[in-house]
């Protein structure tokens, strides 16, 4: 079934009519998988596993949130075979464009889909680690503060900081080299958690003298 024609004119609104499909229809099908699992994971924290906490969010952060998720399924969409306009203006004619869209078992196991596909297993489980070890330090101190002691924060401060840039980092991957608005999406993930790990990291260093000085705040051994 082709895509409707009323979504990709959407898509052109967001993205303009001078699109390109940039990735394989395996690539995207993959992608926008493990997003959608990623996103239900989320959802399944903030209901079941989160401990109650008297913090409170800044709106623009949270306007932030939507925004991002919002903008990171539909750019995927953006440059995905069968979602680029059906026909472009050229030469002040319309030049049909016939597109088919056909998934091929063979590709599921390309090397940059294996590899993205694993690099996300291994961060969505380091992120939900996190997740409950943050939440088990809420349930045992919840009108105080204190610095994580588990495992999967031996090395860095804010290791779902960093799961959450490899989880975009294998987006990239699979969608490959040429999509570009996953290399986009990347970079923002990138630069604002690291900024935002970086900011958490001095806070621990400075609220607690006994702070293990060898870690690191996002990146293990780097940053």
């Amino acid at each position: 079934m082709p895509a409707p024609e009323s979504f990709v004119h959407f898509l052109s609104f967001v993205g303009t009519r001078s699109r390109t499909a940039n990735a394989s229809s395996e690539s995207v099908f993959v992608c926008m998988i493990l997003l959608n699992v990623q996103s239900f994971r989320r959802l399944y924290e903030c209901a079941f596993v989160n401990g109650k906490s008297n913090s409170k969010m800044n709106v623009l952060h949270y306007i932030v949130g939507f925004a991002h998720y919002f903008s990171v399924g539909t750019g995927i969409l953006l440059e995905a075979p069968g979602f680029v306009p059906s026909f472009q203006l050229h030469g002040g004619l319309h030049e049909v464009r016939w597109l088919h869209v056909d998934m091929q078992l063979k590709n599921f196991i390309s090397p940059s889909l294996l590899i993205g596909a694993a690099l996300f297993a291994y961060a969505w489980r380091l992120q939900f680690r996190t997740h409950v070890a943050f939440a088990r330090m809420k349930r045992t101190n919840p009108n105080g503060h204190s610095f994580p002691t588990d495992p999967c924060f031996k090395n860095v401060s804010c290791p779902h900081y960093y799961a959450e840039i490899l989880i975009y980092m294998s987006f990239m991957i699979i969608l490959g080299p040429f999509h570009k608005t996953g290399i986009v999406v990347f970079l923002w993930v990138l630069i604002n958690q690291c900024v935002a790990g970086v900011m958490s990291h001095r806070w621990y260093q400075k609220t607690f003298a006994e702070y293990p000085k060898e870690r690191k705040a996002v990146i293990p051994f780097i940053l």
